[in-house]
């Protein structure tokens, strides 16, 4: 499965690809929001698109939550984020 690498590089380095955040899906809804792990926060910019949110993990995957909805569930869930995400253009 080739989110394991993404998720590896992200825990060791930091870092994620421009391309490859361009190309996350976004979760919007999870039965349970326990169940994902959040390995950290990103605040990139594009031309065409503001990638403010985090980059989770579900079940071995990568996705994209927005901003306003961590903060729709910060009720419901405490987000502890291990770290900023550098995105690296270019890779």
């Amino acid at each position: 499965m080739p989110d394991k690498k993404w998720i590896t590089q992200i825990l060791n380095e930091g870092t994620l690809p421009e391309r490859r955040l361009t190309l996350l899906p976004v979760l919007k809804t999870c039965d349970d929001w326990k169940k994902v792990l959040p390995l950290g926060l990103v605040d990139h910019h594009t031309r065409l698109a503001a990638y403010e949110g985090a980059v989770v993990a579900l079940e071995g995957t990568l996705y994209f939550v927005r901003r306003r909805t961590i903060a729709a569930l910060r009720t419901a869930r405490k987000w502890n984020f291990p770290r900023l995400i550098s995105i690296v253009k270019g890779k």
